[in-house]
């Protein structure tokens, strides 16, 4: 039996962004989390450090990542705000993997704060889906 590939949300994006640029349309991609590849950081340092080493090292990074997260959270970053933001439809749009994917309770939160504000928010499994979305509003 062959392997299904998975196609990150980053991927999806990009197909997306990509696509939009493509048609003229403005998208604004929103980061609303802080993400730093920790496990990726600590796979470089291995094997220049011991178990204690590495497992202080892993602790400061996971201190730095909340101190940075909670200064960010000040500066006002939401927690669910959709991924993607296209001005011209006044559409927000948070987009999942095509073979996963939940909307956690934060998402759905933000969603309707969002559309009581008057703005179209859809959620879409991948960047087919969510081009289909904006087709229905150009």
């Amino acid at each position: 039996m062959a392997n299904k590939m998975t196609v990150l949300e980053q991927a999806e994006q990009k197909a997306l962004v990509t696509r939009c640029k493509m048609e003229g349309i403005e998208v604004i991609g929103i980061e609303n989390s802080l993400q730093f590849p920790i496990k990726a950081v600590l796979d470089i340092v291995k094997p220049f450090l011991n178990d204690r080493e590495l497992a202080t090292v892993k602790s400061r990074l996971n201190t730095l990542m909340a101190t940075m997260t909670n200064k960010r959270y000040a500066q006002g970053m939401k927690k669910g705000c959709p991924d993607m933001f296209f001005p011209q439809l006044k559409l927000f749009i948070e987009l999942k993997r095509r073979d996963g994917g939940v909307v956690s309770k934060e998402q759905e939160e933000c969603h309707k704060m969002l559309r009581e504000c008057g703005f179209t928010v859809e959620v879409a499994h991948g960047a087919k889906e969510a081009w289909e979305i904006i087709k229905k509003l150009i």
